[in-house]
This record gives C-alpha cells, structure tokens and sequence, in this order.
C-alpha cells in the first residue's frame, strides 16, 4: 500500500475513533506510531470518536493488567509448589523428632496462618526462647535475622520492659521494631510480673508456607 493510501486509511480510521494499536492492527505496513501521530494529529475527533478511543484504550489497559495478574499467579504457584516439595521432603527428616513436632504443635495453636508470613507471639519467655532456637534450626533462620517485637499494656511503658527481653532471648533491643504500647482502662497494675507479650515474625513467604506445608503433613499422620 503505498504511503497516500496508507495516510488515507489511517486518517479514516482515525476519525471512526480507532486507538492508534487499532490501526497498526489494521495497516500492518505502518509500524511507527510516530508517524500516525503526524498523520492524524490534526484530526478533530468528535466525543463519540474520543469516547471509543479512551475504551478501547482501557480495555488494552485492562487485558495487559489481567495478564500480568495471571503470570504474576502462575509464578507464584510454581514458586509455592517447589517450596511445598522442599517442605515435604524435610518434614520425612524431621517427624520423628519430639523437638521437631511440639514446635510445629506450637505454631499451630497460636501462630498466623492467614497472613502468608510466619508470626509467633506468646507472653512466655521460655515458649519465645523455644521458638526462636526451633526456627533457626528447622528453618534456618538466625535469630539476629527474625522481625522482634514487644507488645504491652501502656501502664507498662515507663518499666523499660525491652530490656528484659533482650537479655532473655540475646538478641540486641536495638534489633526490636518499635514497641506497640496497648491502651488499657486499667490504672493499677494488676499482675507486677507481666512483662508484654513478645512477637517473632519472618516477613518472607517460604518459612510460613514451609511450615503451613507442615502442619498439613503432620495432621495426616496424626489420622487413625
């Protein structure tokens, strides 16, 4: 097609409210959208036309965005299905270790499931010195690595209670996110001994879908 009538084409399309992805479709010879602007930039397009422009713009929009949230799924399950495979291999190593499964039992009765990240919070230092050694041996994680953090009813707050912690888990309150200081009506401290409770968290997908891998695997051998 010779370049007038390209021009010609391109420019009736245009005016019929083509976007310009729409025409190159059309004209496959015109492979430079620069050119179509120089083409069709002095068209006057009426609201009609600018309306099925701006759909047809949307919908492209809408088609890249919905193909990138299944690739970005598709990654994901092979992602979670090599970590599973992982898991599932370790958890054959592990089972017959008490060790193993009364911290497995642990994270099930109060650790996050929902969350797609492990998080563990007890007010009891020796469950919290527990979980941390069991998380650096089963997921191989150092304790210096672990997302720490204090919780605690706000009457509490000038008992510098951080220091506590750090002395009973060894790792550095410089290492604790910001201490989350929790309202309480109370005025009087009704328990001198309470110390908060103590959150360990790890912000990455696999150590939670490792262990959700495992809680699955451990409920299966538990049936008669």
């Amino acid at each position: 097609m010779a370049k007038v009538q390209e021009k010609a084409r391109a420019v009736e399309l245009r005016k019929k409210g083509y976007t310009y992805k729409e025409i190159m479709k059309a004209i496959p010879t015109i492979t430079s959208k620069g050119t179509l602007s120089d083409w069709c930039n002095q068209i006057i397009l009426t609201t009609t036309q600018l309306a099925r422009i701006e759909k047809n713009m949307q919908l492209g929009r809408d088609r890249a965005r919905f193909k990138s949230i299944v690739t970005n799924r598709k990654n994901r399950e092979l992602r979670d299905g090599q970590i599973a495979k992982v898991a599932r291999m370790e958890f054959e190593l592990y089972k017959k270790d008490p060790f193993f499964t009364f911290g497995l039992a642990l994270y099930c009765a109060e650790g996050a499931k929902t969350q797609r990240h492990f998080q563990f919070m007890n007010s009891d230092t020796r469950i919290i010195q527990f979980m941390i050694r069991w998380v650096e041996i089963y997921l191989k994680i150092p304790k210096q690595d672990l997302g720490l953090r204090l919780y605690i009813h706000k009457i509490y707050q000038h008992e510098h209670c951080e220091k506590y912690w750090e002395k009973e888990i060894g790792v550095s309150k410089a290492k604790f996110s910001r201490t989350i200081f929790k309202p309480t009506p109370h005025k009087i401290k009704k328990n001198p001994n309470y110390k908060g409770c103590f959150r360990v968290d790890i912000g990455k997908v696999a150590p939670w879908l490792k262990v959700m891998t495992w809680e699955s695997l451990f409920n299966e051998s538990m049936r008669p």
